[in-house]
């Protein structure tokens, strides 16, 4: 592959270079030192190393827990709201912590109304299978009935009598005292223990599962707020598609979504007294083309040839100009995902001037903003919240517009549906 030159590293840099050539592209840059060293002098290069250095750098800060529950309840500014996304997305441990407040919320907004009479409810010490006057008299007999062990080692055998006394008068022995008894023989008491039954364990406390509450409905669509967030439902789930469904969440939060490109007004190639004016131009102004689109107009009266002349926005020519007798042309040659704008050249009689149409502005989109048109086309058709957040995305204003208007007739009293609209509006 050759060098790429200042124009193909910035379409590299973006993203916008077809799959085939940014693998081709990425090969050769790891291999060239000369296209390193000029890919690391573009502007935009050094700002996507700064962004990316500045998101590392974020990871490692986690917020505090009064953040992370505004951050919950929606109670933080776009930017710091942004911020923290960003972070919890990356973080496991604030993650885990966004859920369980989450959950809490939900289990909060869902508890019944608790009711306090003071005086008709007493509290009871749970009972033991033995009281404690039991358990004392117990450890009592226990007791003494180890010091009877200890002082009858052999409780077999009868005790033995008392010790002989002594006497100084001979021939006379000392007889046994009448008072004294012999013991019965001793038997060591057996203490029956009892254990007490062990209380069933208690089962844990399962969670409440998140409720979705719908503010407005769109056909099989609806929007509402799970946790506290806004979000989007397809026939009661979660959108398979999870780009689609961020953009969604976006348009809901901010009421707004940015515009992959934006279009000059009425920009004029030749000045006011060369233009003249022509109808029916296709691609109409500020539409979407296919990328061989196929240009027509309104017939011109007395007209023997046209030329047709395609720019991109900063005047580079990026189709070789073409005549023609008819009101029509279509090129040879396909149209990369850009923006664009044509003109019409008019000339009545082989020796009349060229008489210029003001330049009509149109856009091709690119392989993967053509796939997420035809998929929510296809898949949302009846759905003008989809629609018109994808409209909105390509830059589509118009259409954007048009429908949002009939999201709002369909909730009327919608305050979300409301927001989109002045949202598309203001674009």
């Amino acid at each position: 592959m050759q060098c790429l030159d200042e124009r193909g590293l910035r379409l590299y840099v973006r993203g916008s270079l077809p799959a085939e050539r940014m693998a081709a592209g990425s090969e050769h840059v790891r291999t060239c030192a000369a296209c390193r060293a000029a890919l690391s002098a573009l502007p935009d290069y050094r700002q996507a190393t700064w962004s990316l250095g500045q998101t590392a750098l974020a990871l490692s800060e986690c917020p505090e827990y009064e953040d992370l529950s505004a951050f919950v309840d929606g109670n933080l500014a776009h930017e710091p709201y942004q911020a923290m996304e960003r972070h919890v997305s990356t973080c496991e441990l604030c993650w885990h912590d966004v859920e369980t407040l989450g959950a809490a919320r939900s289990r909060a907004s869902l508890a019944p109304p608790i009711t306090v009479r003071p005086g008709q409810f007493v509290y009871r010490r749970p009972r033991t299978v033995f009281g404690w006057r039991s358990v004392a008299a117990a450890a009592a007999v226990a007791g003494a009935a180890a010091a009877l062990f200890l002082i009858h080692p052999n409780p077999g055998r009868k005790p033995a009598g008392p010790p002989e006394v002594a006497n100084n008068s001979p021939g006379i022995s000392a007889p046994a005292p009448s008072h004294v008894t012999q013991p019965a023989p001793f038997h060591q008491p057996v203490v029956p223990t009892h254990e007490a039954p062990k209380p069933a364990p208690t089962p844990a406390p399962q969670p409440l599962k998140p409720e979705f509450v719908a503010e407005l409905h769109d056909g099989s669509v609806s929007a509402g707020r799970l946790n506290g967030r806004l979000t989007v439902r397809a026939d009661g789930r979660r959108l398979s598609e999870a780009e689609l469904e961020a953009l969604l969440e976006r348009k809901l939060r901010d009421g707004r979504v940015p515009s992959s490109f934006q279009i000059a007004e009425r920009p004029v190639v030749r000045g006011p007294a060369d233009v003249i004016n022509i109808t029916k131009l296709s691609p109409a102004p500020n539409s979407v083309a296919d990328q061989r689109p196929e240009f027509r107009w309104e017939p011109v009266d007395g007209a023997s040839k046209y030329r047709v002349e395609v720019y991109e926005l900063d005047g580079t020519a990026v189709l070789p100009p073409a005549e023609t007798r008819t009101a029509s042309y279509q090129p040879d040659e396909k149209l990369r995902g850009g923006v664009y704008k044509w003109m019409i050249w008019v000339r009545r009689g082989d020796l009349a001037r060229w008489q210029a149409s003001e330049a009509a502005v149109f856009r091709v989109l690119s392989g993967r903003e053509a796939s997420l048109l035809s998929q929510v086309r296809r898949h949302y058709a009846g759905s003008h919240l989809v629609l018109g957040t994808v409209y909105e995305s390509l830059g589509l204003c118009d259409d954007a517009v048009r429908e949002f208007q009939a999201l709002a007739a369909q909730n009327p009293k919608s305050p979300l549906a409301a927001k989109l609209l002045a949202g598309a509006r203001n674009h």
